[in-house]
């Protein structure tokens, strides 16, 4: 037998301008058609001899993102996962700074995704275009270190602005070029115009605004985010009076749905990293470590499976599809500050759980010290000055050995707290000791020994406060630059301890702060994914998916409001010393993740269960003494009309058993039986009553309520 060899189809070379005509498409009625009537040819014709063309351009359509899409998206999600590991939300200025770029970077990407969806094609111009688009993502890059609007250094903010401005002029040349393909359809060219309007206009502000940066506390920047989204707005709005500019048929969703993607790979990529990152200290992997990489991981997945599971059309209504669209921007802002935070939080839990795991082995409790403290198994009261110093020194260079310090400052104010431990005089020992365990309550200790014993525990605490900040350094969360750059080159030991104290209490300040915001942007993340479920649900919500949603609206809000403890710094510290942040967050989107698999009809879901139970048990019961079988009703003609399906003696004409008369004036009884009925209420083409069928389908023309 003869096989046809497949036909090699070489790759198409790109031209240097391109129609995002479909010129093989099968057109509609409503869109472009030549005029062939004769008696309007005088009417439909240019100076020039140009055949008119009504209707609308009917452009090529896409069913996935081009390779050229797919590069941007791969260019903004690198873009902001650098900004992400550049810039952390420490405080409320970095915060501002935080959504704010990501405001200006996220809307520069979604005009730009709202050309390509519509008019995009494979041209070297298109080529030249993208590669300023790129070049512009490279820019939002480099300012991404120093990008802060309430401390604004003036080469960074006139470089956002000029790249902006590029942007933008950019676009508006690839409309341009989009109405020049598409001249010949007159009723194509005014919202083309338009549109090109408003990034010409856009790009005038940007630049206009360049020059105007000369001071650290110029307002002027908030231009860039009205304009930004006005843009955003202003390009839905008028795609619903011009189908030139209709996102109808579009892979837009697509688009948007593949950058969700991208940012949850990016948070993969993180927790991978974090992963590496704990791997490389001492006794990383516990059962703590593989439950919190678990936990972390598997609420990565189910974000995933939720929003894909919620987004069941990839084409919607005009006004849903711009609402879903519109709910994108606040929905990936929360995404990448959960994900972020998210991301941070299993580290801060890892140090905080090796530090216990540290000072619970052998380092005091200044609260309990007689109780916790023991020095070479002898008595407290016989200790000496030299000996609490010498125990300090060799399990403080253990731990200097399981995590060595970036750079001496740590060892320094180490050593010169233990030195002034081992400088303590040694009556001091005894006296504490009787103080603590005498039951004489008369007894009084001398001002100097208590002196001695505040200047120990304070020697003590900064010494824990080090070995914290030196664990924490270890997992790459290092606030010490900030508190040591308001005293640069002070060489003070005393002043070089207090600043680790303040080290350790930011340190706690920040992860309180990274706690709250994480959590209150998973809530939001579950609320948006909520909204945007209900405007692309295009069927009626009957009670299961009510009670669903409820569910979930009730856990996002829960969730939202469990960084309320923030407020509360010592049970917000109890909590993050816990193994629970990381697991919590994973329950709460297990339930929504179970829910959401969850299938049923709405109203009857629960009557159709327990009517398929029925009739499965109904099987297995016993008949009664002495009663005969009874005979097939196959050859019976008796019509069974169902109106609800499955079928149970409810729903059904006929009682349980009926007397039937045959024609030779016999009478017998018989069981009802459901054998030859459709689940529609209509017999088989094989059953006796299928004789039936025209008739029963002209009485269900008439009566339309036993539709099911």
């Amino acid at each position: 037998m003869d096989h046809e060899e497949p036909r090699i189809v070489a790759a198409e070379k790109p031209t240097w301008f391109k129609s995002p005509l479909a010129i093989d498409r099968l057109r509609r009625p409503s869109e472009a058609q030549r005029h062939h009537d004769p008696s309007k040819d005088s009417l439909c014709a240019y100076s020039d001899g140009q055949d008119c063309y009504s209707g609308y351009p009917p452009f090529k359509r896409y069913e996935e993102p081009t390779l050229l899409e797919i590069f941007y998206d791969l260019f903004f999600a690198a873009n902001y996962n650098v900004f992400a590991q550049s810039q952390s939300v420490t405080n409320h200025r970095r915060f501002k700074a935080y959504v704010g770029y990501f405001s200006l970077l996220w809307g520069t990407w979604f005009v730009v995704t709202l050309y390509d969806v519509r008019y995009v094609t494979d041209s070297i111009f298109e080529r030249i275009a993208r590669a300023v688009q790129l070049g512009v993502l490279v820019g939002f890059t480099v300012v991404a270190p120093n990008f802060d609007p309430e401390d604004q250094d003036e080469s960074t903010m006139m470089t956002m602005s000029l790249m902006l401005f590029a942007s933008r002029i950019c676009l508006a040349i690839e409309y341009a070029h989009t109405l020049i393909q598409i001249y010949k359809y007159k009723r194509a060219r005014r919202p083309l115009y338009l549109q090109i309007a408003i990034n010409v206009i856009s790009a005038a502000v940007y630049l206009g605004i360049t020059f105007r940066f000369d001071g650290k506390q110029s307002r002027v920047y908030i231009t860039w985010y009205i304009f930004t989204a006005g843009e955003a707005v202003v390009s839905l709005v008028i795609s619903n009076y011009w189908k030139t500019l209709s996102f109808t048929r579009t892979h837009l969703m697509k688009r948007l749905s593949l950058i969700t993607v991208m940012i949850l790979g990016e948070s993969i990529q993180t927790v991978a990293q974090n992963i590496a990152t704990i791997v490389k200290t001492p006794t990383a992997w516990n059962s703590f470590t593989i439950g919190m990489i678990t936990s972390a991981t598997a609420t990565i997945y189910c974000v995933f499976l939720v929003y894909f599971d919620w987004m069941r059309h990839v084409q919607l209504p005009a006004l849903r599809q711009q609402i879903w669209t519109a709910l994108h921007y606040p929905f990936h802002l929360a995404l990448v500050l959960f994900m972020r935070g998210f991301t941070q939080l299993i580290l801060f839990v890892k140090a905080f759980d090796i530090f216990q795991m540290i000072s619970g082995k052998w380092l005091v409790d200044v609260d309990g010290f007689v109780d916790n403290f023991d020095v070479e198994d002898d008595e407290f009261g016989n200790s000496t000055s030299k000996a609490i110093a010498a125990f300090l020194t060799n399990r403080t260079n253990q731990i200097f050995d399981w995590f060595p310090p970036q750079d001496p400052l740590p060892r320094s104010v180490v050593n010169h707290s233990i030195a002034n431990i081992s400088a303590i005089p040694e009556e001091t020992w005894p006296a504490i000791d009787y103080w603590f365990t005498t039951t004489n309550e008369s007894a009084v200790i001398d001002d100097a020994m208590v002196n001695n014993y505040a200047n120990f525990i304070s020697q003590l605490t900064f010494i824990l406060s080090t070995l914290s900040n030196n664990v924490f350094q270890s997992f790459n969360i290092d606030v010490g630059t900030e508190v040591r750059s308001k005293h640069p080159g002070d060489s003070n030991p005393f002043r070089q301890a207090e600043e680790q104290l303040e080290v350790d209490d930011k340190t706690r300040q920040r992860s309180r702060l990274i706690f709250a915001y994480t959590y209150v942007a998973c809530g939001c993340t579950l609320l948006l994914l909520v909204m945007m479920a209900l405007v692309s649900r295009m069927a009626p919500l009957g009670r299961l998916p009510r009670l669903r949603f409820v569910i979930c609206i009730l856990f996002g809000v829960g969730i939202a409001l469990t960084s309320v403890i923030f407020f509360a710094p010592d049970k917000a510290d109890s909590f993050l010393d816990s193994p629970w942040p990381i697991p919590t967050v994973l329950f709460g989107w297990l339930v929504v993740t179970a829910l959401v698999h969850i299938r049923g009809g709405g109203g009857g879901w629960g009557r159709v269960m327990l009517d398929r139970m029925r009739n499965v048990t109904s099987l297995f019961r016993p008949r009664r003494q002495g009663r005969r079988d009874l005979p097939r009703d196959d050859d019976d003609s008796q019509k069974v009309a169902l109106r609800f399906w499955p079928p149970t003696r409810e729903n059904t004409e006929l009682s349980g058993t009926e007397t039937l008369r045959s024609t030779e004036g016999t009478s017998w009884e018989r069981r009802v039986s459901f054998r030859d009925v459709s689940p529609k209420a209509r017999p088989r083409s094989g059953s006796p009553d299928s004789r039936l069928c025209d008739a029963d389908r002209d009485y269900r023309k008439a009566d339309t309520s036993y539709q099911v």
